[in-house]
C-alpha cells in the first residue's frame, strides 16, 4: 500500500493540473485592434487555454515560464481568461490603419527594385513592423517603423517580368493592415541610353555603374539636394540614399505626401476638405467628417456621439442611459435592470481592490496595474467607494488615475482620489474624463489610495458606469 499511495496522489495532481490549470493574466495592453499580454502559472500546469469572450482561442505553453500572447480583436470590450483564472476585461481601440503601396520607379533587370508604402490612419505606428513577402519565392523582409507614415522597402535585384509583393503591418506579430502590389521589371540593358536612364551622368548598377537609383536624376554618387519638384521644402521620402553611399539620408524639410502641390504639407484644416493637409496619413481628423470612434459612422453620417462605440444609427437601443440608436430618445421602451453591481455594499466601507504588485527583478520597483470597474449607480445618494494598495518605486513619477470609460448621456459624477498622506484630488467627470493623483518624482508614495464616486445633479436610477482605476 505504501508504494501505491504516492502514485495515486501523483496521478490525481497531474489530472488536476491538466483538467483545471490555474493561471493569471498578469499584464496586458490593448492597442488598435490588438491585445498583448503575459500569462503566469499559479500551479504546476505546463499548458493553459486562453479564452476570449468564453471561447478558447489559443493553448499557451508555460513549461519555460510566463507565456506571452498577442491577439487580433475587433474594437470594443472583450473578456480574457487563462485557464480557470480570473476574468480580465479589456477595451480594444478601433484599428483604422491601412497600407497604400506603389512600385517605386521602373526598374530593369539588374537594378534594385523598391516599393513605396504609405501608412494611413490615426493609430500609432511607432514600433510596428512592415513586412514584405515575394509571393513567388516566399522571400521575406522586415522593416521597423518609426512614427512616420511613409517608408521605402527595397526588394533587391529582380529578374525581368512581373513580381507580386504582399505587405503586412505587424503589431507584436499580429497583422493590423495588409496590401499587395505588382512590380514590373524591364529587360536588362545591353547598350545605348539605358545605361544612364535618368540622364544624371552616372550609369546604373545593372551595367556596372555607380548610380544606385537610375530612375531618379537627383540620386547619384555625391548628390546633396533631395528631389523637391514643387519647391515647398518638403520631399516625398522619409529617408533616401541620396548620394549612393549605402546609408539612408534624412531630408531636412519634412515629409510631403502631395509632391506637386506646394501648399502641402500645412496645418490640418478645421473643416472637412477630403485632403490630408498635414501628411499624417489621416484625412479630416478632428472634424465632423472623421469617424473618431471607428464604428463606421462619422458625425456627418449621423453618429450622435462619435466618441462612443456603443452609439451609432446602426445600433439597437440598450438600457444604459444612452441614446444608442441616435433617434433622440434614451432607453425608449426598455427597463434598466435594478440589480446592484458586484461591489455593493460599499457606500461607507470601501471595497478592497487587488492593487499593483512589486516588479520582479533585481531593481525592484512596481508593475503597473489597472482595475476596470463596471458599476451600477442606483441614484443620487449612491456612493461607490474603493481602496487599493499601490506600490511605488524610488525614482519613479508615480500616479493613481481614474478614467470614466463609459457613462450615460450628459451624466457627471463627483470623483475623488485620496492618498496615503491624507491629501487628495477631486473633480466632476463625465464620459472620457480622467482624474490623476500624482506622486512625487522621487521618494516612495506606496500606500492605501481611496476612490470615491458619487452621482452629481439629476441622475436616473441604475445607470451603468465604467471606470478604469490604474496605478503606475
Amino acid at each position: 500500500m505504501r508504494t501505491v499511495i504516492p502514485v495515486v496522489v501523483a496521478v490525481l495532481l497531474g489530472c488536476s493540473g491538466v483538467l483545471s490549470p490555474k493561471a493569471t493574466i498578469v499584464s496586458h495592453e490593448a492597442r488598435c485592434g490588438v491585445v498583448e499580454g503575459v500569462v503566469e502559472s499559479e500551479g504546476f500546469a505546463q499548458t493553459v487555454p486562453l479564452f476570449v469572450n468564453s471561447m478558447q482561442v489559443e493553448e499557451l505553453s508555460l513549461a519555460s515560464g510566463p507565456a506571452p500572447f498577442a491577439l487580433a480583436l475587433p474594437a470594443g470590450e472583450h473578456s480574457l481568461k487563462a485557464g480557470t483564472g480570473p476574468v480580465t476585461m479589456v477595451q480594444v481601440p478601433a484599428n483604422d490603419l491601412q497600407l497604400r503601396a506603389v512600385a517605386s520607379g521602373a526598374p530593369i533587370e539588374g537594378e534594385p527594385a523598391a516599393v513605396a508604402v504609405q501608412v494611413l490612419g490615426s493609430c500609432p505606428t511607432d514600433g510596428l513592423i512592415l513586412e514584405s513577402t515575394m509571393q513567388a519565392t516566399g522571400a521575406r523582409r522586415e522593416l521597423p517603423l518609426g512614427a512616420g507614415a511613409a517608408e521605402r522597402i527595397d526588394l533587391g535585384r529582380l529578374t525581368e517580368g512581373t513580381h507580386d509583393v504582399t505587405l503586412r503591418l505587424l503589431d507584436a506579430g499580429v497583422a493590423v493592415a495588409e496590401a499587395s502590389v505588382r512590380v514590373s521589371v524591364g529587360a536588362p540593358c545591353r547598350s545605348g541610353p539605358c545605361r544612364d536612364r535618368d540622364g544624371d551622368g552616372f550609369e546604373g548598377l545593372s551595367v556596372g555603374g555607380t548610380d544606385c537609383d537610375d530612375t531618379q536624376a537627383a540620386v547619384f554618387p555625391g548628390a546633396v539636394d533631395f528631389p523637391d519638384p514643387d519647391g515647398d521644402g518638403a520631399v516625398a521620402y522619409r529617408t533616401l540614399d541620396l548620394d549612393c553611399d549605402g546609408t539612408a539620408d534624412v531630408p531636412p524639410g519634412g515629409f510631403d505626401c502631395a509632391e506637386g502641390d506646394p501648399s502641402i504639407p500645412r496645418e490640418e484644416d478645421p473643416l472637412p476638405t477630403g485632403v490630408d493637409e498635414d501628411c499624417d496619413g489621416i484625412v479630416d481628423e478632428n472634424t465632423t467628417a472623421y469617424d473618431d470612434d471607428g464604428d463606421g459612422r462619422s458625425e456627418e453620417e449621423g453618429d450622435c456621439n462619435d466618441a462612443d462605440t456603443t452609439v451609432s444609427p446602426d445600433l439597437q437601443e440598450l438600457p444604459d442611459c444612452k441614446d444608442n440608436d441616435c433617434d433622440g430618445s434614451v432607453d425608449e421602451g426598455l427597463s434598466r435592470p435594478t440589480t446592484d453591481d458586484l461591489y455593493e455594499p460599499n457606500d461607507d466601507e470601501a471595497y478592497v481592490l487587488s492593487g499593483a504588485q512589486p516588479r520582479r527583478g533585481p531593481f525592484g520597483g512596481y508593475r503597473p496595474t489597472e482595475d476596470k470597474l463596471s458599476l451600477v449607480v442606483r441614484g443620487l445618494r449612491d456612493v461607490e467607494t474603493f481602496s487599493v494598495k499601490a506600490h511605488d518605486g524610488a525614482g519613479d513619477s508615480f500616479h493613481v488615475t481614474a478614467k470614466v470609460l463609459s457613462a450615460g448621456d450628459g451624466l457627471t459624477y463627483r470623483v475623488r482620489i485620496g492618498g496615503p498622506s491624507g491629501g487628495g484630488v477631486e473633480e466632476l467627470l463625465g464620459a472620457g474624463g480622467a482624474l490623476r493623483h500624482g506622486g512625487r518624482a522621487f521618494g516612495d508614495d506606496s500606500g492605501i489610495y481611496t476612490l470615491r464616486i458619487e452621482a452629481h445633479g439629476e441622475t436616473p436610477s441604475h445607470c451603468p458606469l465604467v471606470v478604469e482605476l490604474s496605478s503606475g
